[in-house]
């Protein structure tokens, strides 16, 4: 029984780690992705304020 409940402890542990993982791969895929695809979300700086 003790067996069974650590592989299952185990085996829970792996996933949360496969999944957090994913997450962050998706994660950096994404914002890899954005970044190079739309530099446009990067928000510009401000213009130089003119003569008053």
């Amino acid at each position: 029984d003790e067996c069974v409940l650590a592989w299952v402890v185990d085996g829970g542990r792996d996933a949360v780690e496969v999944a957090h993982l994913a997450a962050t791969g998706i994660f950096v895929l994404e914002l890899t992705r954005v970044a190079t695809s739309s530099p446009s979300t990067v928000s510009p700086p401000p213009p130089p304020p003119g003569p008053l």
